[in-house]
């Protein structure tokens, strides 16, 4: 408590990366809303086992994948929230990523998978799985990237009672 006094520091919440998330969370207003972030000291080492990830997959045989898991990185911030809508769940997903490649590298990929014919994956793909799909809304602003969809409450896990 006396060091609190004597050495106030800044809450950890109002530096980025936590505030680009909160403030958007704050401003909607959503029943239930979850923001997580690695402060800018840690952050490095996220990138350091990302690096190291992704050196196994490549001596392992699975180089592509590690050069995939290297470009996108580890997000520094990640939140989500979700209201209700009668029977209906819409739903925001926020994830600050390490630069702009990564979120426009992950943007583009979700973007791509919904402009090709879905149907053309209906043995692999629930059919909940392709609408949901149809209906998602991705943006991207510099290292933002927003993923906005709605989830059906058939589409969620039984509750529990």
């Amino acid at each position: 408590m006396i060091d609190v006094a004597l050495n106030p520091r800044e809450s950890l919440t109002s530096r980025p990366p936590f505030n680009s998330l909160l403030g958007r969370f704050v401003r909607g207003k959503q029943p239930i809303s979850f923001a997580m972030a690695l402060p800018l000291e840690y952050q490095m080492v996220a990138e350091v086992g990302v690096k190291v990830v992704a050196a196994l997959f490549s001596l392992s045989g699975l180089g592509p994948l590690g050069f995939v898991i290297d470009k996108i990185g580890f997000p520094n911030a990640i939140g989500f929230g979700i209201t209700r809508s009668g029977n209906a769940f819409p739903t925001e997903l926020l994830a600050r990523m390490k630069d702009e490649s990564s979120a426009a590298l992950i943007s583009g990929t979700l973007n791509l998978a919904q402009s090709i014919n879905l149907n053309m994956l209906s043995d692999r793909m629930p059919a909940s799985d392709r609408e949901m799909l149809k209906n998602m809304s991705v943006t991207r602003t510099r290292s933002l990237l927003s993923i906005k969809m709605v989830l059906r409450e058939q589409d969620l896990p039984p509750t529990r009672r």
